[in-house]
């Protein structure tokens, strides 16, 4: 057991830094084989090798990244709407609907959270 537990420990420090740098959550890891050789394997040579076979898992299994959106609606005045829509473009935003009139524009969309504070 002293080996399966240093692989599971080996991926739970790996889940802290996935492959750019964020927590990975929400996976399903299952131990299906392993060799050792007892004089010569020990429980931290598989901790070691651990976060490498876990990396390459990661790459393999076309992995998602999701980030928390915000929802938005922006009425604004029409002379202001230009340099308003090149804001939400600097803040990642993704502009779903533009309607205008004589006077306002009414813009809704989803802001990345992390860009919107």
């Amino acid at each position: 057991h002293s080996f399966q537990n240093a692989v599971f420990e080996g991926i739970r420090m790996s889940c802290q830094s996935g492959l750019h740098g964020w927590e990975v959550t929400d996976l399903k890891v299952t131990f299906t084989q392993a060799e050792y050789y007892s004089p010569v394997s020990t429980p931290a040579d598989f901790r070691q090798l651990t976060p490498y076979v876990f990396r390459l898992a990661l790459q393999q299994s076309g992995v998602d990244i999701l980030e928390p959106m915000l929802c938005f609606e922006l009425q604004i005045p029409q002379v202001a709407s230009s340099k308003a829509i090149t804001d939400l473009q600097k803040l990642m935003s993704e502009i779903e609907d533009i309607s205008c009139n004589n006077e306002w524009c009414h813009i809704k969309g989803k802001v990345p959270l992390n860009t919107s504070k």
